[in-house]
Order: C-alpha cells, then structure tokens, then sequence
C-alpha cells in the first residue's frame, strides 16, 4: 500500500510521522506532503528518515482577504491533484492543516480512500473538509466525534514511538532526580511569560518540596533561571532544550504546560496536568483545550499563560490536591487519551483500503 500523508507543521506533523512510523513497520510506502516553505517540515521528515516528500502551497495565511485566500486554495487543489497523478497512492491521509485540504479535496474528486486524524479539539477548515471527504476519522475527544458522526473513532491521542520507548528511570539517574518531579516546559520556542508565573511560584514557597525541570527555549536564559530557583525548590534542572524529554515526561509526577499537543500527551501517559493556555492563538484554541480538560478532571487551566499572577493561582490550585488525587487524576487521563491509538488508527487505513 501507498500511502499520501499531507500534514501541516507542528502538532499535526508530529501525528503524521507516528502514523508514517508505524505505516512503514507494516511495510507500507510513504509520501509526504507538506508546506512548500516549511524548512522545519522537511528537516523533521528527513531526521525522522522520510525522504519523499512533495511541497504543497499553503491555501491561506492569517490576514488574508478573501480572494488572496480563495487563490490560495484554487493552487493548493490543483498542486495537490498533480501529487496525486504523480504518486497513484492508495490512500490518501491528512493529519490537518490547510496544507491538507487540497489533497483531501483531490483524493474525494479521484475516489480515493480518505482518512483523516484529528489532532486539534476545534472545528477548523480541514477538519471540515474532512467531514466532508474522509471516509474515516481518527479523533481523541469525544466532543469532536460527535461532530464528525459515524465516520469518526475515538482512539486517543496518537503518540510517536518515542514515548513508549522512553525510560523515565533512566531519565531520573541522568538529572539525579529522587524525589517528587514537576515538569514545566514551555515549547520548543519557549514561553517567556510562563517562565515569570515559574518564578513567582517559587517565590511564593510553592515549589520547595518539589525537583523542577525545566525547559526555556530562547525565551530565558537557564542559567539565569536556575538562580532566579535557587534555595526555593529542591532541585532545579534548567535546558533550552531536552532532546530525551519523553523520559523526562513520563518521570514527572506533575506537568505544567502550555496548552498545546503536551497536555493531552502528558495526560494520555497518566500524569496530571496544569495546563497554561496562551490566549492570542487562532480560534483560542489552546484555552478550549484547557477548560475541556478540566471539565474531564485530568487538568487544572489557568486562564491565561500571560499573566504569571493566573499561572500562580492554578498552580497553586493543583498543588493544594491530595497527592493521591493528583495520582488518580494522572489515572483518568491515561483511561481517557492513553491506549494505542497509533496501531488502531492505521488498523482502521488498512481495512478501508482493503474494503475497496
């Protein structure tokens, strides 16, 4: 089988290339399709071993009128039929994005099998594109299963290999971590603002009885941080970045996070979660994110990521919960996200393909 995989960057590339892993352990063919000005598309796809890949345009930016934006789609629907001629997938598969919508439309007009993996818990425009052309659709939300409809299969949140192969042990005896772990991170990009709530937290004696590890990006630097932390928690281990942070998340007993793909990982891998929601993202979707998952008592949202007074109150929120309800709320999540969602999925591709 020959699968088109058309993402966008980001959490949705991050779905498709655990999809794509586990596509070709089946011994399925791959190719990706992505944004034609993504440099960080195209390094992911390549460190991750996915040389074959087409550059797609994108069908609209942020600010764009009308008809710049219905332009935009008219080139991103006819590059996209172009792939599909020059590819002849089997099956055509979209982790969303915009850059997904044209070969999702192309594969619908070639009668292809489609399927669609949504990673976001928002209604965006290739999520309706998907509704209208998937032929099945992934999701890890039960809201959003109840707007695709009978097409749509609940089966978590789709992880990468990385996740389960990774030893949080392993990651304690690295950074030396003994006692209880409380994981912030902020992106890849890092978060200054939530980097000021850290502080303020420590500086409110909230985190003395707690190892925190931390990641800042380019948005402070850890040395910095790490005296900013000094004497105010029990440890402190500081990087711009953590290329072993899946270890580093499953060995946290407490994630705080923006409100992003992380929480929802975080929760699928039985961690309770503080979740950070930045509230100047398309459609406020990493607040929506938050407050669902508050009301499914996995998380507790703060209400804006940007102001270190609103971090400090929910933090202080889940820190004042029984250390064993945190546990059990940890549980709960893993029942509700966690599972094998990645092997279902591509189950779920495998049988449409071969239902003809």
């Amino acid at each position: 089988m020959h699968v088109l995989i058309a993402s966008g960057d980001g959490g949705h590339l991050t779905r498709a290339l655990a999809l794509a892993e586990e596509l070709s352990d089946r011994g399925h063919d791959v190719t990706f399709a992505v944004n034609e000005d993504s440099d960080q598309a195209v390094e992911r796809l390549k460190k991750a071993g996915f040389e074959v890949y087409i550059g797609l345009p994108r069908p609209r930016r942020i600010n764009d009128t009308i008809w710049r934006a219905a332009l935009g789609g008219l080139k991103n629907y006819l590059a996209a039929s172009k792939a599909l001629r020059d590819v002849q997938p089997d099956l055509v598969l979209s982790t969303g994005s915009g850059v997904a919508i044209g070969p999702m439309l192309a594969g619908k007009f070639k009668r292809l099998p489609v399927a669609h993996y949504e990673p976001t818990d928002v209604v965006s425009v290739s999520g309706k594109v998907a509704k209208l052309c998937a032929d099945v659709i992934g999701v890890w939300d039960e809201d959003m299963s109840e707007y695709y409809g009978d097409r749509a299969v609940n089966v978590g949140i789709v992880l990468p290999r990385s996740f389960e192969e990774a030893d949080p042990e392993e990651a304690r005896e690295n950074y030396g971590l003994g006692g209880r772990v409380l994981v912030w991170t902020t992106g890849s990009a890092g978060y200054g603002p939530a980097l000021k709530g850290l502080v303020k937290c420590a500086e409110h004696g909230l985190l003395r009885d707690w190892e925190v590890v931390v990641n800042t990006g380019n948005a402070m630097d850890p040395e910095r941080l790490r005296r900013k932390l000094d004497g105010l928690c029990s440890g402190i281990v500081a990087r711009r970045f953590f290329h072993d942070f899946p270890a580093l998340l499953k060995a946290a007993d407490l994630v705080v996070c923006l409100g992003g793909a992380t929480p929802v990982e975080a929760a699928a891998l039985g961690k309770p979660v503080v979740v950070l929601p930045r509230r100047d993202v398309l459609r406020d979707h990493q607040y929506v994110t938050a407050k669902k998952l508050e009301k499914r008592g996995v998380a507790v949202a703060a209400e804006d990521a940007s102001n270190p007074e609103e971090v400090v109150k929910a933090v202080s929120r889940a820190l004042s919960i029984d250390y064993e309800d945190l546990k059990r709320m940890g549980e709960k999540g893993r029942e509700l996200f966690g599972g094998n969602a990645r092997e279902q999925f591509i189950d779920l591709c495998e049988e449409l393909v071969e239902s003809g």
